[in-house]
């Protein structure tokens, strides 16, 4: 199947090599023979050298062959022995210039691997060492073929040098029109481009055919290119480029545009130099403009790296703020500002609300038998049992040492000391393990008050609470007791309570 897949491939771009060639020729020669002004076939064989491994310089040599021989003959009286020597001649340089172009570009594939991801400085060296170079070397070698064969006549040097430079620039330009977008067309872009850029296309191929009947509007054309380049970058630059260049040499060829006057080999010259430089001008305005998004969505991608960052950093110190180290419940700060903006919707709405403060009984004499790591472990373990038995919108929260407040909104005082109770039964039923010890069992004493409406502040709702907490100590510890039993039950409290109970 791979097999089958390659010969396929390898007779497209042999078709597509062939068929570049002879449009080339027929949009505009140098010698009125196969020297196109614009060579498209030289790009050709460098994307087949690229693609298609050990057999491209074959394929190319063959492609040139069925090119460029039938040309020869007929030709200043060539024998049928002399075109089949200049038609393998023609193909053994064309071939030699793909060799040299793959070459210098398979040093740039190594050291920028993505297709397109060639920097804007490094550009000028690769249009040098890709398409300037191979053509140098290669393209006056066939003019001074076909000028000893007597296919070019010239007057003289300078008619000789004019014609091995305009090859050149021919040579060059297929090379640098082509391969962008066969870049663009790897890298999945080329289809997409033209989806979203074909009516910015033709415009500028409705206003090219408007400048070459007007030569004055000829730099107008300039605009529209340069907005092509820094909207649709690379792909829509290659695509311009290679639209207005050909539209171009037609013009010229047919005595349209500012390029025809004089003769036939200056315009055509005076055109490639203006191709030339609008194509350069163009690419390396792209490639800038790519290099800009690319630094433009790498610096967004970083700010939002150190914005997750700087959150998460926050959120950390936010906590660290907020949260009790030890038993990572709230602490008291924390508490009391959840606390204060619930006695505001609690006044607002009307609704009830209620504090419980806890403490552990005798928790100085566990600390003495059983050392400050049990007590610590201890107090972690009674906030994991308190926070299960609470509903998700109260707030459990460390006061300080082994104290504790909840906070419990829409909660009224004798549904309060229904969840002190739990709290206390929960505690107290089953012992704490601590690990390498033996367990511990403890108990808690709990004060229950609700807000009222002559409170002024968040004080006058802790006294309360604190007050019933005291009574519950008082009472023998591991109770509940709420501020209003307080105020009914314990006003003729025992007078031989300890006035003083152990915290």
């Amino acid at each position: 199947m791979n097999f089958i897949h390659s010969i396929r491939t390898a007779l497209i771009l042999m078709l597509m090599y062939i068929g570049a060639g002879l449009w080339s020729i027929q949009l505009g020669s140098l010698n009125g023979g196969n020297l196109a002004v614009m060579w498209l076939a030289s790009g050709i064989g460098l994307i087949i050298m690229i693609h298609m491994g050990r057999i491209a310089p074959y394929l190319v040599f063959l492609s040139s062959f069925a090119v460029n021989t039938p040309f020869y003959i007929g030709k200043a009286g060539l024998d049928a022995h002399a075109v089949l020597l200049i038609g393998l001649a023609t193909a053994l340089i064309d071939m030699s210039q793909s060799l040299i172009a793959r070459n210098y570009y398979q040093q740039f594939a190594q050291s920028y691997p993505q297709e397109n991801a060639i920097p804007a400085t490094v550009l000028p060296r690769y249009w040098l060492q890709i398409s300037l170079i191979p053509a140098a070397f290669t393209s006056p070698l066939l003019v001074l073929l076909q000028h000893h064969t007597g296919l070019m006549h010239h007057a003289g040097v300078l008619e000789l040098g004019q014609s091995m430079l305009s090859l050149t620039l021919s040579d060059t330009a297929g090379i640098l029109l082509l391969v962008p977008v066969y870049q663009s067309w790897l890298a999945k872009r080329l289809i997409s481009t033209l989806k979203q850029a074909w009516l910015p296309l033709l415009g500028l191929t409705l206003f090219l055919l408007l400048a070459l009947w007007l030569r004055a509007l000829m730099i107008l054309v300039l605009p529209i290119m340069l907005y092509i380049a820094v909207r649709y970058l690379q792909a829509g630059v290659g695509l311009a480029l290679l639209l207005m260049s050909q539209l171009c040499v037609i013009g010229t060829a047919q005595g349209y545009g500012q390029f025809a006057s004089g003769s036939t080999s200056w315009a055509f010259f005076n055109l490639q130099i203006f191709i030339f430089a609008t194509m350069l001008t163009l690419q390396y305005l792209a490639s800038m403009q790519l290099e800009l998004k690319q630094r433009y969505q790498a610096l967004e991608y970083e700010i939002a790296l150190r914005t997750e960052a700087l959150t998460e950093a926050n959120g950390r110190l936010l906590e660290q703020a907020t949260t009790d180290e030890l038993t990572q419940v709230p602490n008291r700060r924390e508490w009391q500002r959840r606390c204060a903006e619930a006695i505001v919707r609690s006044r607002r709405y009307k609704d009830p609300l209620s504090i419980i403060m806890l403490d552990i009984d005798h928790f100085k004499r566990i600390n003495d038998e059983h050392g400050h790591l049990a007590g610590d472990l201890l107090l972690k373990c009674l906030s994991q049992r308190c926070s299960k038995n609470l509903r998700e919108i109260d707030t459990f929260a460390r006061w300080g040492g082994e104290e504790f407040v909840i906070l419990l909104p829409e909660t009224d005082e004798a549904h309060a000391l229904i969840v002190a109770e739990k709290l206390r039964h929960a505690v107290g039923t089953e012992p704490i393990l601590s690990e390498g010890q033996t367990p511990i069992s403890i108990t808690i004493s709990l004060g229950v008050t609700s807000l009222s409406m002559i409170d002024l502040t968040l004080d006058d709702l802790l006294r309360r609470a604190d007050e019933a907490l005291y009574a519950a100590k008082s009472a023998g510890r591991n109770c509940a007791i709420s501020y209003a039993q307080l105020r009914t039950h314990f006003l003729h409290a025992d007078p031989d309570a300890d006035p003083n109970p152990e915290a």
